[in-house]
């Protein structure tokens, strides 16, 4: 009898708390950005592509047909699955292309390493644009979004800097290269963007997508990132200068170079977030 009184007690609870969940199960909604994302992902897959070749090219022809087909019979959990065999198989086709590289040179780990983080914020960009993943993920919505603005353009900025530099110029202008593509991709990422997804339990309705904090540390990044490199590649490559003072003035140019470009990039909400006036 106690054992039942418990259970009678207890069952109420257990229905309600289940159906709460149910009450909550909403979609977030659809990621808004996807043309910013396309525009510097495209040159990456074509570089990705080229060092593949026609496998990759044919897997993910498959696996987008697949997926669309069953997107549109609203087979979403089934899309899902298809989608994650489909992309660990184009994961498994270009680490398969790329490790021989090593062979080449160790410095090839660098390379690597990029694509492979390439690969994988390009699946976390595209696994969110499911419906099924969004229901069963939702807490790590804001966190991928977050990082799509933020590690996936770096990615992307340094992809395209080494195809530059391995097909059209020489080694020594991948500091300018990375100015020049860093600036341009920064202006449209590190913009005032709300949110795509709507989580009332995480609060992160109509919030930024990169709070001050962060977009500053972005913004130090980019300033002082080419000068970095820059001073990699001077060691590398010392025997390349007639002179100590070529590469002094280059740094010299570089690093102000990017300080002045930084300013361009709206620094107003990072400095009234610390508190500190932003006028001259």
């Amino acid at each position: 009898m106690g054992r039942r009184r418990m259970m009678k007690a207890v069952r109420p609870r257990d229905y309600d708390d289940e159906a709460d969940r149910t009450y909550q199960v909403v979609d977030p909604g659809t990621f808004r950005y996807n043309k910013r994302l396309l525009v510097i992902s495209l040159p990456c897959f074509l570089v990705v592509l080229s060092l593949t070749g026609e496998l990759l090219l044919c897997i993910v022809g498959i696996g987008v047909t697949m997926v669309s087909v069953l997107h549109t019979y609203e087979e979403h959990e089934r899309s899902l699955v298809v989608f994650m065999l489909s992309f660990l198989m184009a994961q498994i086709t270009i680490l398969y292309s790329v490790l021989p590289l090593v062979w080449v040179s160790l410095a090839n780990l660098l390379l690597i390493g990029l694509i492979n983080g390439y690969v994988v914020m390009t699946g976390c960009w595209l696994v969110i644009q499911l419906p099924a993943f969004r229901l069963q993920a939702m807490d790590s919505l804001p966190f991928i979004e977050k990082a799509l603005f933020s590690f996936y353009p770096g990615f992307c900025v340094l992809l395209w800097t080494w195809a530059m530099c391995f097909v059209f110029v020489p080694v020594l202008y991948s500091p300018f290269l990375l100015l020049v593509f860093g600036f341009v991709v920064l202006q449209l990422f590190l913009v005032p963007a709300e949110s795509s997804f709507c989580i009332p339990k995480l609060a992160v309705k109509d919030a930024q997508i990169v709070d001050p904090v962060f977009f500053g540390l972005l913004a130090a990044m980019f300033a002082i990132g080419p000068s970095v490199v820059h001073v990699c590649v001077t060691v590398l490559l010392r025997h390349s200068y007639v002179s100590v003072l070529e590469p002094l003035v280059q740094e010299a140019f570089i690093l102000s170079a990017s300080v002045f470009l930084t300013t361009f990039l709206g620094l107003r909400k990072f400095f009234d977030h610390l508190g500190w006036s932003y006028d001259l």
